[in-house]
């Protein structure tokens, strides 16, 4: 039996990323994205990618809210920039 395909994040909200998610897990990766965004600062995505090494690919994916970042993406992401992209809880 296969997996069932799960809705994209930008699918969870009617304006990816502009408008909040109904969706709680939606919600979490639209904030993961516009937090690895603004924590990009002057960098390139091909820079950032290099740094973490995670795939350019992926963190174009996350960014736009077609793919859900894994834990060690996130884990290499944040480690790399220095920063917290990823919030548990409220």
């Amino acid at each position: 039996m296969g997996r069932t395909a799960r809705e994209k994040p930008r699918e969870l909200t009617s304006s990816w990323p502009d408008v909040p998610s109904q969706d709680p897990a939606g919600e979490v990766a639209r904030q993961f994205a516009l937090k690895l965004a603004q924590a990009a600062g002057g960098r390139s995505i091909r820079a950032m990618a290099e740094e973490a090494a995670v795939d350019e690919g992926t963190i174009r994916r996350v960014i736009a809210g077609e793919s859900w970042p894994d834990l060690r993406t996130i884990a290499r992401l944040e480690l790399s920039l220095k920063k917290r992209l990823y919030r548990s809880g409220r």
